[in-house]
C-alpha cells in the first residue's frame, strides 16, 4: 500500500467520525419532534458542515498524484480533518442540547463556526503548502468568504444576523463546492 493510501485511512477515519456526530444529532432531533421544536439553525449548519466534510473527503482523490508526504503535509491535512470534526462536535446536538432550544447554539453551537472558520483559514494555507497556490489568490477570494462569514456569525449573539450569516454561508459554500469540485476523478 502507497502513502497516500496508508494517510488517507487515518484521515477517513476523523471524517467518518465526524459524519457520526452530525448523523446522531440529526436523529436526536428527529427522535425528540415530538416533545420539542428542534432549533433550525444549529441543524443548518450541521448540515453545511457534513456538506464540507463530504467535499473535502470527496476532495481527497486529488492527492493520490502526490509523489511524496512530509510530516508537515500530514500535520496539515489532520489539522484540517480535526478542525471539520470540531466543528461537527459543536454544532451537533444532543438531546440535552435540543431540550434547551436556541440557548444550545448561543452556548456552544456558534463556536463550531469558528471551527469552521479555523478549517477555511487552514485549507488557505494547506492549499498554499501543497498546491503553490497563494492565499492572495483569486481562487482563495471563496474560502476567505466563508471563513468571514463563519467568524461574523460566530461573534454575534443576534439571532437573525447569525440566520443571515447562515443563509449566505448555505448560498456561498455550494457555490464554491460546485466551482471547486469535479463531478467526477
Amino acid at each position: 500500500m502507497d502513502t497516500f493510501r496508508w494517510l488517507a485511512v487515518v484521515l477517513s477515519t476523523i471524517l467518518g467520525l465526524a459524519t457520526t456526530r452530525i448523523l446522531s444529532g440529526f436523529v436526536s432531533a428527529f427522535k425528540m419532534r415530538r416533545r420539542i421544536t428542534p432549533d433550525w439553525l444549529p441543524l443548518l449548519m450541521a448540515a453545511v458542515v457534513l456538506t464540507e466534510i463530504f467535499q473535502f473527503w470527496w476532495a481527497l482523490a486529488e492527492l493520490i498524484e502526490r509523489p511524496q508526504w512530509s510530516m508537515i503535509d500530514f500535520g496539515l491535512l489532520i489539522a484540517l480533518v480535526m478542525t471539520l470534526f470540531l466543528a461537527a462536535a459543536l454544532i451537533s446536538p444532543s438531546e440535552a442540547d435540543l431540550a434547551e432550544g436556541p440557548g444550545f447554539f448561543q452556548r456552544d453551537g456558534r463556536y463550531a463556526l469558528l471551527a469552521l472558520a479555523g478549517f477555511h483559514l487552514g485549507a488557505l494555507v494547506t492549499n498554499w503548502w501543497l498546491w503553490n497556490q497563494p492565499p492572495w489568490a483569486r481562487q482563495a477570494l471563496p474560502i476567505i468568504g466563508l471563513a468571514v462569514i463563519c467568524v461574523a456569525a460566530a461573534v454575534t449573539t443576534r439571532r437573525r444576523i447569525q440566520a443571515i450569516m447562515a443563509a449566505l454561508y448555505l448560498l456561498f459554500g455550494l457555490a464554491a463546492i460546485l466551482a471547486a469540485s469535479p463531478s467526477s476523478y
